[in-house]
Protein backbone atom coordinates (compact mmCIF):
# COMPACT_ATOMS: atom_id res chain seq x y z
CA UNK A 1 0.00 0.00 0.00
CA UNK A 2 2.84 2.37 0.84
CA UNK A 3 4.34 1.87 -2.67
CA UNK A 4 1.01 2.81 -4.22
CA UNK A 5 0.84 5.99 -2.15
CA UNK A 6 4.36 6.95 -3.22
CA UNK A 7 3.85 5.98 -6.87
CA UNK A 8 0.58 7.85 -7.37
CA UNK A 9 2.05 11.40 -7.06
CA UNK A 10 4.90 10.46 -9.38
CA UNK A 11 2.46 9.08 -11.95
CA UNK A 12 0.34 12.23 -11.78
CA UNK A 13 3.41 14.44 -12.10
CA UNK A 14 4.69 12.52 -15.13
CA UNK A 15 1.33 12.59 -16.86
CA UNK A 16 1.06 16.35 -16.38
CA UNK A 17 4.41 17.06 -18.02
CA UNK A 18 4.19 15.17 -21.25
CA UNK A 19 2.15 13.33 -23.82
CA UNK A 20 3.02 9.92 -25.22
CA UNK A 21 3.00 9.68 -29.01
CA UNK A 22 4.20 7.14 -31.52
CA UNK A 23 7.42 7.95 -33.31
CA UNK A 24 6.85 8.08 -37.08
CA UNK A 25 10.50 8.67 -37.92
CA UNK A 26 13.41 6.28 -37.69
CA UNK A 27 12.85 5.78 -33.97
CA UNK A 28 11.85 2.58 -32.32
CA UNK A 29 8.45 3.29 -30.81
CA UNK A 30 6.95 5.80 -28.48
CA UNK A 31 8.29 9.13 -27.37
CA UNK A 32 7.26 11.77 -24.86
CA UNK A 33 6.07 15.25 -25.80
CA UNK A 34 6.54 18.17 -23.44
CA UNK A 35 3.55 20.41 -22.76
CA UNK A 36 5.25 23.57 -24.07
CA UNK A 37 3.60 25.18 -27.10
CA UNK A 38 6.00 26.58 -29.70
CA UNK A 39 5.19 29.31 -32.20
CA UNK A 40 7.38 30.60 -35.03
CA UNK A 41 6.80 34.34 -35.34
CA UNK A 42 7.91 37.26 -37.45
CA UNK A 43 7.92 40.98 -36.66
CA UNK A 44 6.38 43.06 -39.47
CA UNK A 45 7.44 46.72 -39.56
CA UNK A 46 6.92 49.61 -41.95
CA UNK A 47 9.65 51.59 -43.72
CA UNK A 48 10.33 53.64 -40.58
CA UNK A 49 10.65 50.54 -38.38
CA UNK A 50 7.26 50.91 -36.67
CA UNK A 51 5.20 47.75 -36.04
CA UNK A 52 2.42 47.09 -38.56
CA UNK A 53 -0.89 45.77 -37.25
CA UNK A 54 -4.11 44.65 -38.89
CA UNK A 55 -2.59 42.59 -41.70
CA UNK A 56 -4.30 39.50 -43.10
CA UNK A 57 -1.87 36.57 -43.15
CA UNK A 58 -1.64 33.60 -45.51
CA UNK A 59 0.98 30.87 -44.97
CA UNK A 60 1.47 28.34 -47.77
CA UNK A 61 3.56 25.17 -47.70
CA UNK A 62 5.49 25.34 -50.99
CA UNK A 63 6.00 21.55 -51.09
CA UNK A 64 2.33 20.61 -50.76
CA UNK A 65 0.62 23.80 -51.91
CA UNK A 66 -1.56 23.67 -48.79
CA UNK A 67 -2.56 26.87 -47.03
CA UNK A 68 -1.93 26.41 -43.32
CA UNK A 69 -4.53 27.26 -40.72
CA UNK A 70 -2.38 29.51 -38.56
CA UNK A 71 -4.07 31.07 -35.55
CA UNK A 72 -2.78 34.63 -35.24
CA UNK A 73 -3.88 34.68 -31.59
CA UNK A 74 -0.78 32.55 -30.91
CA UNK A 75 1.38 35.57 -31.80
CA UNK A 76 -0.49 38.26 -29.87
CA UNK A 77 1.32 37.70 -26.54
CA UNK A 78 4.64 38.41 -28.27
CA UNK A 79 3.81 42.08 -28.96
CA UNK A 80 2.53 44.56 -31.50
CA UNK A 81 3.31 43.78 -35.13
CA UNK A 82 4.20 40.15 -34.38
CA UNK A 83 2.56 37.52 -36.60
CA UNK A 84 2.53 33.73 -36.38
CA UNK A 85 4.12 31.78 -39.24
CA UNK A 86 3.34 28.36 -37.72
CA UNK A 87 2.82 26.78 -34.31
CA UNK A 88 2.73 23.35 -32.73
CA UNK A 89 -0.86 23.20 -33.97
CA UNK A 90 0.70 22.86 -37.45
CA UNK A 91 3.02 19.89 -36.77
CA UNK A 92 1.10 17.74 -39.26
CA UNK A 93 1.48 20.46 -41.93
CA UNK A 94 5.29 20.21 -42.13
CA UNK A 95 7.76 17.35 -42.54
CA UNK A 96 10.60 16.14 -40.36
CA UNK A 97 13.03 17.21 -43.10
CA UNK A 98 11.56 20.73 -43.12
CA UNK A 99 9.33 22.58 -45.56
CA UNK A 100 9.49 26.01 -47.11
CA UNK A 101 6.59 28.09 -45.81
CA UNK A 102 5.71 31.24 -47.74
CA UNK A 103 4.43 33.95 -45.39
CA UNK A 104 2.30 36.63 -47.04
CA UNK A 105 0.62 39.47 -45.16
CA UNK A 106 -1.33 42.36 -46.60
CA UNK A 107 -3.62 45.16 -45.54
CA UNK A 108 -3.82 48.93 -45.28
CA UNK A 109 -2.07 49.22 -48.65
CA UNK A 110 0.97 47.27 -47.40
CA UNK A 111 2.35 43.85 -48.33
CA UNK A 112 4.98 41.74 -46.57
CA UNK A 113 6.48 38.48 -47.85
CA UNK A 114 9.09 36.07 -46.56
CA UNK A 115 10.07 32.39 -46.77
CA UNK A 116 10.72 30.28 -43.68
CA UNK A 117 11.91 26.69 -43.41
CA UNK A 118 10.02 24.96 -40.61
CA UNK A 119 10.39 21.34 -39.54
CA UNK A 120 8.92 19.12 -36.86
CA UNK A 121 10.32 16.38 -34.69
CA UNK A 122 9.66 12.72 -35.54
CA UNK A 123 6.94 12.48 -32.90
CA UNK A 124 5.05 15.51 -34.26
CA UNK A 125 5.33 17.15 -30.85
CA UNK A 126 6.98 20.45 -31.76
CA UNK A 127 7.97 22.60 -34.70
CA UNK A 128 11.33 24.27 -35.20
CA UNK A 129 12.28 27.27 -37.31
CA UNK A 130 15.26 26.14 -39.39
CA UNK A 131 15.63 29.43 -41.25
CA UNK A 132 13.84 32.66 -41.92
CA UNK A 133 13.96 36.31 -40.92
CA UNK A 134 13.16 37.68 -37.46
CA UNK A 135 11.71 40.84 -39.00
CA UNK A 136 10.38 41.90 -42.41
CA UNK A 137 9.40 45.26 -43.84
CA UNK A 138 5.95 45.80 -45.29
CA UNK A 139 5.91 48.04 -48.34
Amino acid sequence: MRRLVLALPLLLLASGCSLVRNNDGDGDGQCMCTMEFRTVTVNVVDGSGEPVTGLTVTVTNERTGAVLDVNQDNASPFGTGIYAVASDANTNDVSVAGDRLRFHAEGNGLTADAVFVVSRDACACHITKDSGPESITAE
